[in-house]
């Protein structure tokens, strides 16, 4: 795989809609079938840092590559960039299962209207939920 170094002409930030340390209740889930979250151990600023100071790399995809090992998509016209599936110490949640884990924020966990939806949600077969989607959800809620 061949990279190119990657200086942006402005800095770029990332949403706070990527890491489980900065999602709310109110976070939106944008566009898009799945949304890659950070675990609470992963430092995304770092990376920021990283790529602002022009140390991050591209790929062959156009992706920006850093030392950290994930790799970040960039927003069209935009001066922001999102956490690439599959990155390191990430995790793929669909719209319902972020739905589910917005509202795990607001009750504390899988409980209370969190786990009333997730229950609804897997009754009636949404199919943004799969059979390891409490699992997941509750290790990156765990994870903050």
């Amino acid at each position: 795989m061949t990279l190119q170094p990657f200086v942006p002409h402005n800095p770029l930030s990332i949403s706070p809609s990527h890491s489980i340390s900065s999602i709310t209740p109110k976070t939106r889930f944008g566009d898009g079938q799945i949304k890659t979250i950070a675990k609470g151990n992963i430092n995304i600023k770092n990376d920021i840092i990283e790529i602002n100071a022009g140390k991050a790399f591209l790929n062959q995809q156009g992706d920006i590559v850093t030392s950290s090992g994930r790799i970040y998509g960039r927003h069209p016209d935009r001066d922001t960039i999102f956490l690439r599936s599959r990155s390191l110490g990430s995790v793929d949640l669909t719209k319902a299962e972020f739905n589910i884990l917005r509202e795990m924020i607001k009750n504390g966990g899988l409980k209370g209207s969190a786990l009333r939806a997730f229950e609804g949600m897997r009754k009636a077969r949404n199919k943004g939920l799969s059979g390891d989607s409490q699992q997941k959800l509750i290790d990156l809620f765990n994870s903050k």
